[in-house]
């Protein structure tokens, strides 16, 4: 049998126990009723479920806001993490712009066709879309299809893609520079000197704008003309591989072979492992290999030009790609592809 005191105790819960032994067994002051009773009992029970009295509730934060801007940051460091970004943010009212950002990702990540595909579409069934976006986005789809159509080698889808983002985006300045470098692809050189010329060269367009009219006048035959234009292009922008790339196959094209191979050298340095390094490296073959025969014609072009000054700034827009003319016994370049890492349309 229990002693008096252990009775009171285990009784107190139960509120038949003195004030005293109450408060000696809940530290609580001695009050009457039910509150007393109920601030009485809460221990107890904790005590016999094994739980604390006042279970902390998880709390589940909300996820942030998918930021496209913040998506297409990864796109050149770690576009894998894409796909953790947008699982890890709310993107309800924001599909399209996930969507586009996931198809960055693959042209990035190796698979330019399928992204092209898909980013076509984004542009072209906006209008049926619940989140419809604007013209000028839907625009900015189109030049991103056309972009990736490009590095997959397909310039006439390329060039597709680009004429249906113009119908919405009559003046955009990277649609026409993307649709001019599918039409250089295309072989319609004359059209790509015509629509460049009237593109405003300001100091963010001219290093694009004079490289695709040195490489349409290449193919055509103007290599002074080439020459002058590359040169421009080079002043504005000394560390772009694509205009290293192709200043090399001018000088090449004009019998400056120690220039041509300076410049691919520095393009190798600079891009080792992209379609403008592994173009100059092959083209660094050749002329290792037979000089006379990658040399190409004589010509009074200027003398030899010092090598592009060193520079950390990459321009990632990636202009029309080019082929080097040899002669029928040497084997030719194809050049087909854009550079693979692809930043978003503006």
């Amino acid at each position: 049998m229990l002693d008096r005191k252990a009775a009171d105790a285990v009784n107190c819960g139960m509120a038949v126990c003195s004030s005293p032994i109450r408060q000696s067994v809940t530290g609580l002051p001695a009050f009457g009723g039910s509150a007393a009773r109920s601030l009485a009992v809460l221990p107890i029970l904790g005590a016999l479920s094994g739980q604390p009295a006042q279970a902390a509730r998880p709390s589940h934060a909300p996820q942030p806001p998918f930021v496209f801007s913040e998506c297409a940051a990864l796109l050149d460091d770690d576009p894998e993490q894409t796909s953790d970004y947008i699982a890890s943010h709310r993107v309800a009212g924001r599909e399209r712009a996930a969507k586009r950002c996931e198809a960055l990702a693959q042209v990035n990540m190796g698979d330019p066709a399928a992204a092209a595909a898909i980013l076509d579409d984004l542009a072209r069934s906006g209008s049926a879309a619940v989140d419809t976006d604007p013209d000028a986005s839907r625009a900015a789809a189109a030049t991103d299809a056309a972009r990736a159509w490009l590095a997959a080698g397909r310039p006439s889808r390329a060039e597709a893609s680009a004429a249906f983002g113009l119908g919405l985006a009559p003046t955009s300045t990277p649609l026409r520079l993307v649709r001019d470098r599918a039409l250089l692809r295309l072989g319609r050189s004359e059209e790509v000197l015509s629509d460049v010329s009237s593109i405003p060269s300001d100091a963010a367009n001219l290093p694009d704008t004079r490289l695709l009219r040195a490489t349409a006048e290449r193919m055509l035959g103007r290599l002074r003309a080439a020459h002058v234009d590359i040169a421009a292009a080079a002043a504005a922008s000394p560390d772009d591989p694509s205009i290293l790339l192709e200043r090399g196959v001018i000088r090449q094209r004009l019998g400056d072979g120690l220039g041509a191979r300076q410049d691919w050298e520095r393009v190798v340095e600079l891009a080792p492992d992209t379609h403008e390094g592994d173009s100059a490296n092959q083209d660094l073959t050749l002329l290792a290999s037979d000089p006379d025969t990658a040399l190409g014609p004589t010509s009074s072009a200027p003398a030899t030009a010092s090598p592009a000054p060193v520079g950390s700034a990459v321009r990632t827009t990636t202009p029309p790609s080019t082929a080097v003319s040899r002669s029928p016994a040497a084997p030719t370049l194809r050049r087909d592809a854009d550079n693979m890492s692809l930043k978003p349309a503006p």
